[in-house]
């Protein structure tokens, strides 16, 4: 794995979670406006009710969600301890910036102080440089890093 895709893992965890909790909340959404037969009068029978079926989804849903929180948690806090060892402090800000905090671009120029894309440009590709021979460092077999 390359430095890019290594630090781009924190974007694509990220998505993946964020897609489960816009489920987890549909079905929420679904479950609160299902209603029982409290009537009093016979219903026809069924093999499991929709509340029941319902509540398994949100009960599935929850248990992935709590799995992709403890690997988002554990990836960020490895992609943080090697940014945390890139030795120049500018390439070590623009990637939190850019893959911890998720900044556009355009932030991340303006906040550092860049007044073109070109500076900001060489900084990223140099950070980028120092990632891929600390993860080289941690696994030398690894030839793309």
């Amino acid at each position: 794995m390359n430095a890019t895709e290594y630090l781009n893992q924190a974007f694509e965890a990220e998505e993946k979670l964020t897609v489960l909790v816009e489920r987890r909340q549909r079905l929420l959404d679904i479950a609160t406006g299902i209603t029982s037969n409290l009537d009093g009068m016979p219903a026809a029978p069924s093999s499991g009710s929709k509340i029941e079926s319902t509540a398994v989804q949100i009960a599935d849903i929850d248990r992935k969600l709590t799995r992709e929180i403890l690997r988002l948690s554990e990836l960020v806090d490895d992609i943080s301890r090697t940014i945390d060892q890139v030795s120049n402090q500018r390439q070590r800000k623009l990637l939190q910036l850019r893959y911890l905090c998720g900044h556009s671009w355009g932030t991340i120029q303006r906040e550092m102080g860049y007044s073109n894309g070109r500076s900001l440009y060489y900084v990223h590709r140099n950070a980028k440089q120092a990632v891929a021979e600390i993860l080289k460092k941690r696994d030398p077999k690894n030839k793309r890093a």
